[in-house]
C-alpha cells in the first residue's frame, strides 16, 4: 500500500503541484494511520485475564534418611491445583508462547532445579504435563489464531537428588508463569516458600538388649513347639521428627534365618530349644541385617508424630524344637530401625 500511493504521488507533483500537495497532504494522513495500527496487529491479548495459581507447600516436610528413594523420585507432589480462571488467549500475528520459572540454579536432572537443601531439587508444571517450567525459558511458536480455554492448573514437586540434608527451602514467591507474547495466561506462586525440609532420624536409647531368661526344666516342655519362661523387653528412640518406624531382626548366628525360631549360639549345650521374639502376640519373622524399606520380615511397630520418645514392647521365650536336653542355651540377635 504504502509503494503503490507514494508512487502516485509522484506523477501528480507533475502534472499539478497544488493538487499534489493536497493529496500528499491527505496521504501522509493515511499512512500514519496504517503505521499506528500495525502493532496492535503483532501482539497477543488474554481474553479473560491471567489464571493465578497459588500452591501450599508443608510447613514441615519430614524424610526418613534410609527410606527406599532413587534419584530423581517424587518426595513430595502438590497434584493439580486449580487457577483462578481457564486462561483463553488471541494472537492477532504469528508470535511465541514461552513458559519460564523464576531465576534457579539447575541440577544433573532435566527440567529440576536446586531448592537450598541438599539433597532436594523442584519441578514445576503450568496447564500440562509438556509444560514444564524452564529456566531459561522453554518457547514454541504461535500462530495468528486464538488459543484455549487451557485448564489453568499448576503443579510443583519436589525431587530426590541424593542424601539429604535438613534445611530450610529458598525458592522465589513466584514459581514462574506462561506467556503468549507479552500477555501472561498463568502465573505459579507458592505459600510458604520457605518452609523447612527435616531429614528425619531416631536415637536408639538402648543398642544394646541383655535379656535374662528364667530357669526352665525339660519337664517345661510337653511337645515341639511349647513354649515356656515368656520375658519382655523394649526398643527405646527418640526421634527428630514424625516418622513411621519399622524393625527387622537378624539371627546373628544363622544370618539366612527367615523362620521365627532364634538359633543357639556356639558354646551351647542345650539340646532341642530355641528362642522366639513376640511383638503383639505375634511370632516374629528373622530376617536380612537391612533398613530398606520392604525389607525381608521387616515389621512396622507404630509412628512417632511430632517427634519425641517411644518404647516399642516385645516379649520372648523358649520354644521347643525337638527332644529338650538341659544346658546352658545363648543366644544372639540384631535389630535394624528403617525410618519411612
Amino acid at each position: 500500500m504504502w509503494f503503490v500511493k507514494f508512487g502516485y504521488r509522484i506523477s501528480l507533483i507533475v502534472s499539478a503541484r497544488l493538487y499534489s500537495r493536497t493529496l500528499l497532504f491527505s496521504m501522509s494522513g493515511l499512512c500514519l494511520i496504517v503505521l499506528s495500527t500495525q502493532p496492535a496487529f503483532a501482539r497477543c491479548i488474554t481474553l479473560n485475564g491471567t489464571s493465578y495459581i497459588n500452591v501450599t507447600l508443608p510447613d514441615n516436610l519430614s524424610i526418613p534418611v534410609n527410606a527406599r528413594h532413587s534419584p530423581g523420585d517424587v518426595l513430595w507432589d502438590s497434584q493439580w491445583i486449580t487457577g483462578t480462571t481457564k486462561p483463553r488467549s488471541h494472537c492477532y500475528a504469528p508470535n511465541h508462547v514461552k513458559w519460564s520459572l523464576s531465576p534457579l540454579l539447575p541440577t544433573s536432572f532435566p527440567n529440576v532445579y536446586q531448592t537450598g537443601v541438599q539433597g532436594v531439587g523442584v519441578r514445576a508444571y503450568v496447564n500440562e504435563l509438556a509444560r514444564v517450567l524452564t529456566y531459561p525459558a522453554s518457547t514454541a511458536y504461535a500462530r495468528a489464531v486464538s488459543y484455549g480455554p487451557q485448564s489453568g492448573d499448576g503443579r510443583v514437586q519436589l525431587i530426590y537428588l541424593g542424601p539429604i540434608k535438613s534445611g530450610q527451602l529458598n525458592l522465589p514467591a513466584v514459581l514462574g508463569a506462561e506467556y503468549y507474547g507479552e500477555a501472561m495466561t498463568a502465573q505459579l506462586s507458592l505459600i510458604n516458600n520457605n518452609a523447612s525440609i527435616v531429614a528425619s532420624t531416631c536415637e536408639i536409647t538402648n543398642p544394646n538388649v541383655n535379656i535374662s531368661m528364667p530357669i526352665a526344666s525339660t519337664s517345661d516342655f510337653h511337645s515341639v513347639g511349647s513354649t515356656f519362661g515368656r520375658v519382655p523387653f523394649t526398643i527405646g528412640l527418640n526421634c527428630s521428627a514424625a516418622v513411621k518406624l519399622n524393625v527387622t531382626f537378624t539371627d546373628s548366628i544363622n544370618r539366612g534365618n527367615n523362620s521365627d525360631i532364634l538359633s543357639l549360639a556356639p558354646g551351647s549345650n542345650a539340646k532341642g530349644i530355641g528362642y522366639r521374639i513376640r511383638y503383639n502376640s505375634s511370632p516374629v519373622l528373622y530376617g536380612p541385617d537391612s533398613s530398606v524399606a520392604g525389607n525381608v520380615n521387616q515389621i512396622s511397630v507404630g509412628a512417632v508424630t511430632g517427634g519425641g520418645a517411644l518404647s516399642v514392647p516385645f516379649t520372648i521365650e523358649y520354644v521347643s524344637t525337638g527332644d529338650v536336653q538341659a544346658g546352658s542355651a545363648d543366644a544372639m540377635a540384631t535389630f535394624t530401625m528403617s525410618y519411612q
